[in-house]
């Protein structure tokens, strides 16, 4: 049974129910309570629906089935404006927004954990746990090139890039994977870059990105 503190309630989420298909890893650059009253102050018009402290607890700040307002404007593969499909977990974080800082080992188990719960409940896809710069790439960076996306692959709680065909259009590569292209090249290769080659965030293509595609196993489905 996951521990859940409830301490913090949220009043910014549309009265409208929601079937997850998502979930969104997002973080906050603040210290633990100043990102939960901030996620919890109505005038801000912002939220999530779990935020997990430096120390591991985690508070449910939203209902499951009530649509949060933590994506905005997103794109993931035919979806759109995912805050109609998709559960919000801010991780606390001590960086600062396109610089963030890493994690600690509490945060990773006891999202772990509740992953495992919410995947089990809603019967959310692995692929489908995903970043907040994943899906609104020409702004967001979040959770940040530091999180370590390995402890959840490991936990079957998230994908490794895999491609659906050898071929060398590159670009077709990501967007096959779900990244949308409207939202231009280089903010593309960023995201996809943020999260798999976190030492080269350049935008380009460049040679070491290209060979990290080419060498991706083929998921054919």
């Amino acid at each position: 049974m996951v521990k859940i503190n409830t301490k913090y309630q949220s009043p910014n989420f549309a009265d409208e129910t929601i079937d997850p298909k998502y979930i969104v890893l997002h973080c906050m650059c603040f210290d633990d309570k100043t990102s939960l009253e901030f996620l919890c102050a109505e005038a801000n018009g912002v939220s999530a629906h779990y935020f997990i402290a430096r120390d591991g607890q985690i508070y449910n700040l939203v209902p499951d089935n009530k649509k949060a307002w933590h994506a905005g404007v997103s794109k993931w593969k035919n979806d759109e404006m995912l805050n109609t499909n998709s559960i919000g977990i801010e991780l606390g974080n001590t960086g600062t927004l396109g610089n963030e800082s890493g994690y600690t080992k509490q945060q990773y188990d006891s999202l772990i954990e509740l992953l495992k719960d919410l995947q089990g409940r809603y019967k959310i896809k692995a692929e489908n746990i995903i970043a907040h710069s994943d899906i609104s790439c020409d702004r967001k960076t979040d959770p940040g090139a530091r999180f370590n996306w390995s402890v959840l692959v490991e936990n079957n709680l998230a994908v490794d890039f895999s491609k659906l065909s050898n071929t060398t259009d590159y670009i077709s590569n990501l967007t096959d994977f779900g990244y949308n292209i409207t939202y231009g090249e280089k903010n593309v290769i960023k995201a996809f870059q943020r999260r798999f080659l976190s030492d080269n965030i350049s935008g380009e293509l460049d040679n070491n990105t290209k060979q990290f595609i080419q060498d991706s196993k083929i998921n054919r489905g």
